[in-house]
């Protein structure tokens, strides 16, 4: 912004005074501002301009794009004043953009990973019901399936995942079905 303001001055000099001998804010071209002003401390980018008289490279250069598509000036100032931190960003991206194919994948697997760790507990009790024997508690089993069954039908999955879940829940039902049945009938399904 410093450099536009700069060059804006240079190029359009005014007398130090105006016609009724008022003082004006600008000066004849070399006289005020100046690169050497001991009272106020000169930008960088307002010497820059001071020596060779032109705008920086950068900023003529994208100047005249960014008024034909309609930014703001300050987006156009900003990327000439920080040009160099900007540059940085290319192998930041170069980085990341590989990354960023990666999000997917990894929203899927936790999504996933979610059904999975329901199917695990109910396989489990699935193994408890097949076992039989002493370790059978009907009581047990069921609060199990219930605890199961509530658990899944809080679990919240994307409309894309939604066929997993109703799966899981189909197969809840098997299970609750099974345990439903009598203990004679699963023995006999289970030889």
């Amino acid at each position: 912004m410093a450099s536009l303001l700069t060059q804006a001055i240079m190029n359009n000099p005014k007398p130090g005074f105006d016609k009724n001998g008022d003082p004006v804010l600008f000066y004849k071209a070399g006289e005020f501002p100046s690169a050497s002003d001991p009272e106020f401390e000169v930008p960088k980018e307002a010497r820059q301009v001071y020596r060779t008289n032109e705008l920086p490279f950068l900023l003529r250069l994208i100047a005249p794009f960014n008024k034909r598509i309609g930014l703001p000036y300050n987006i156009t100032a900003y990327t000439s004043a920080h040009a160099a931190k900007l540059v940085l960003l290319i192998p930041v991206l170069a980085v990341l953009l590989p990354l960023m194919r990666f999000l997917p994948t990894a929203y899927a697997w936790n999504v996933r990973r979610r059904l999975l760790y329901w199917y695990r507990q109910l396989k489990a009790l699935e193994r408890s019901l097949d076992s039989g024997g002493a370790q059978y508690d009907l009581a047990a089993h069921q609060a199990e399936i219930e605890r199961i069954d509530s658990h899944v039908r809080r679990l919240r999955v994307p409309l894309y995942f939604s066929w997993q879940l109703y799966d899981l829940r189909g197969h809840i039902d098997l299970v609750r079905h099974r345990l439903a049945a009598s203990p004679q009938e699963m023995r006999m399904a289970a030889e």
